[in-house]
Order: structure tokens, then sequence, then C-alpha cells
């Protein structure tokens, strides 16, 4: 399997006309005129892959901004598909990604998995917990390897983010990637075997 690291910035320390829509539907608020969605588990309304699922529904999967409300969240796909997403967590907004036992050996490493072009994570906390490898999988807290697809379109930022696990034992640290472009800006990493796993990072 080839590995190739170039120039890879991390700053870290460790159309249809479009009606305006504003409204809740399954779990997530959507603003189809300003392309914001939000989840707020305050509201009941707290599902990321919901929000996620009703802008692919929508037809239009680029440019959107998905603003998580304080609260506890589960892990969540981004599709290969999508463009110009920021997923942006205000203060004490934690997604939990404690799932390595659904990962498989193609697209899902068990946590956040961040297909597409310009995918932006901001302000979030990732929470791995005390997750036990298993032989015979790739995971991580973060992902966006997907092996049906490839990856060298891919890119990926992560800027304020707090990734953590207790003596994590996901098998590939906090990041496993593939990707053309990939920056980590002001980020805080601990508790993993690892803090980055690179397949085939090429520039």
């Amino acid at each position: 399997m080839k590995k190739k690291m170039n120039k890879v910035l991390v700053v870290c320390t460790a159309a249809a006309a479009m009606t305006a829509f504003s409204g809740t539907a399954f779990g997530a608020t959507l603003d189809l005129e300003s392309k914001t969605a939000v989840a707020d588990a305050k509201d009941g309304a707290g599902d990321i892959q919901e929000a996620i699922n009703q802008i692919s529904g929508n037809g239009n999967k680029d440019g959107w901004t998905i603003k998580i409300k304080s609260g506890t969240y589960d892990r969540f796909t981004i599709p290969a598909d999508f463009k110009n997403i920021t997923v942006e967590g205000e203060k004490n907004s934690v997604i939990q990604v404690m799932n390595a036992s659904v990962a498989d050996n193609l697209s899902d490493a068990g946590g956040i998995n961040a297909f597409g072009s310009n995918i932006t994570l901001k302000g979030l906390t990732i929470d791995a917990g005390n997750v036990p490898a298993e032989e015979g999988k790739f995971t991580a807290a973060v992902s966006n390897h997907n092996g049906a697809v490839g990856g060298t379109g891919f890119s990926l930022h992560v800027e304020n983010c707090t990734i953590k696990g207790t003596d994590s034992q996901f098998a590939d640290g906090s990041f496993y990637l593939t990707v053309r472009d990939l920056m980590l800006k002001n980020c805080k990493i601990s508790g993993f075997k690892q803090a980055l796993n690179s397949l085939e990072i090429i520039l």
C-alpha cells in the first residue's frame, strides 16, 4: 500500500430557481436562501446527519454552513459529492464518535466521515472516548478515506477543534486521511495512539 506525503499544512497545538424556505424538518432547521442549516439538541433537532440528509435531498450540495448549537451529538458522514461545506460548533458542542464497531475496510472509520471537496470542521469538540481497536478495520475519530471512490480529490480543513480520546485505541488515531489538501489550525489532539495516519496524501 503506497504512502506518500508532500506539503501538508498543519498548524496544530499537539440551478433551478430556489424559493427561500425556513423551517424544521426531520431534525434540522434549514434556510435555503442563506444555505444555512441548524442542529440544536435542546430543541429536539440535534441530528447533524439529518441536516446533511436534508441538504442532499434539496439537490444543491455546494456552499452550505451547518451550525451546531451547544449540546451532544452523534457522529455523521458528509457525502463525497458535497462541496464547500462548513460544520461549525458553538461553545460546548460535542460530537461523540465512540463507534468503532461499525467501521469497515472501505468507507467508514467509525467516527466522523468527512468526504467531499473543501470541507471545514470548526469549533467542535470531538470525543472518541476509550474505543478498542478491532482487528482488520481502519478506525479513526475523523476520516475521509473512502476506498470505494478513492479520495485524492477530497480536501479537509479543521480549525479550533478539540479531538480527544481516553487512551483511545482507534487503530489509526484521531485522523485517517486520503486528501489533496489538509489544514489543521489551532487544534488540540490528545489521548490517541497516534495523531495522524495518512494514506496517499498527494498535492
